[in-house]
């Protein structure tokens, strides 16, 4: 079986968005999604590949971030709906950065 470096790289992407919104914590911890998420857009095949990668990215980590520190009183599942909809705010992030990233390593590389 031959999987390609972009689904290694999407893989990735979510497990890591699902461990750094697990660990979560104060608004500093966007810095280490901003790194990863450049991390991500280095590794990424092209600008679709780190686009893809990077929101997938910012959406688990959004997401699972507000999952793991919800401790309202309501059900769990009348959260994920809103959820969901902040999620997108992270996928945009980490579409960003992702992309950057992706942008900037080309750009270096084709300057060697």
């Amino acid at each position: 079986m031959n999987v390609s470096k972009n689904t290694i790289v999407f893989i990735v992407s979510i497990a890591a968005g699902l461990v750094l919104g697990i660990i979560g914590g104060p608004a500093i911890i966007l810095l280490p999604w901003a790194l990863v998420s450049l991390v991500i857009g280095v590794f990424s095949v092209g600008n679709k590949s780190a686009i893809i990668n990077g929101s997938v990215f910012g959406f688990a980590a959004a997401f699972m971030f507000m999952i793991s520190g919800y401790a309202g009183q309501a059900a769990i599942v009348t959260r994920l709906l809103p959820f969901a909809i902040l999620g997108l705010v992270g996928a945009i992030y980490g579409l960003v950065f992702s992309f950057v990233g992706n942008v900037i390593y080309r750009r270096i590389r084709r300057e060697k």
